[in-house]
């Protein structure tokens, strides 16, 4: 991966981040914007630490107190396909609709490519031991802000249940 590549990628991962932290209940700014007597609940973006340590991604605030920093550093998950085997993408959205076979589809997460083949659906996204998902397929429009025509799918695994209807029991 090219820096310019690496970039990119960070520069989507900070759009996912955002949006996770806001449906958190979070108030997202930048460094400039912070409210310093109300920054209750808030992420601050790039913030520059004292000369010589550096820059931060993201700087949390719980209770007017720093609690944490975020690096928006994309981390890849695994695919394992039948007709192409394993394969290491990002996600760019957990939570998105698709129209397959004329049906609308929700809450599959898109990834950044479309590395899937013919008969590869069904197969499980993981990642380490780790199950999160099954393979829907690969959807042609809907992925342009990423610059490409197509890009895979899958059902996050914890779906699987509901869809279903069954449920659990755990002694």
């Amino acid at each position: 991966m090219t820096p310019r590549d690496q970039l990119h990628a960070e520069q989507r991962e900070r759009v996912l981040i955002d949006r996770q932290l806001t449906g958190a209940g979070c108030r997202v700014c930048d460094q400039g914007q912070l409210d310093s007597v109300h920054h209750t609940d808030t992420a601050v973006r790039e913030v520059r630490m004292k000369p010589g340590h550096g820059q931060v991604d993201y700087l949390l605030y719980v209770d007017r107190k720093i609690a944490g920093v975020i690096e928006a550093k994309p981390q890849g998950i695994y695919r394992l396909g039948q007709t192409t085997g394993a394969d290491c993408s990002k996600v760019t959205d957990f939570s998105t609709c698709f129209i397959v076979d004329g049906t609308e589809v929700c809450r599959l997460v898109r990834m950044d490519d479309d590395e899937a083949g013919p008969g590869d659906s069904g197969g499980p996204w993981y990642y380490g031991e780790a199950a999160y998902g099954y393979h829907q397929g690969s959807v042609g429009s809907g992925c342009g802000f990423l610059g490409l025509s197509s890009c895979d799918v899958w059902s996050r695994a914890s779906y699987i249940d509901e869809a279903l209807d069954v449920s659990v029991r755990a002694n």
